[in-house]
């Protein structure tokens, strides 16, 4: 059963992802991710004037399908890069339930 995963992203990144030239994800496998699963990908900026810098969540929201999951080859120990695939769903259209944070 896939599992959904709610994962933090800086603008730059979710920015890329929407130019359609970042379709993968470097992240600490604490989660055991899945081929099957589905990242909620929530954009995060920096707060002006905080030490330490603090982030606030924009309201945009993309969510991926993990097709693929490498592990090992040139990533640090315990650390995996998940290939994706966009999906269309809106997060008011997102079945509800599955996600472990």
């Amino acid at each position: 059963m896939s599992k959904i995963h709610d994962l933090k992203i800086l603008k730059e990144y979710f920015d890329a992802k929407l130019a359609g030239v970042k379709p993968f994800e470097i992240r600490y496998n604490d989660r055991d991710f899945q081929v099957g699963d589905y990242l909620r990908l929530r954009e995060i900026v920096p707060i002006p004037n905080t030490s330490p810098v603090m982030y606030d969540y924009t309201g945009r929201v993309l969510i991926t399908e993990v097709l693929y999951i490498l592990n090992g080859v040139g990533l640090q120990d315990g650390y995996v890069a998940l290939g994706e695939r966009p999906e269309d769903y809106l997060e008011n259209d997102f079945p509800e339930g599955g996600g472990n944070g």
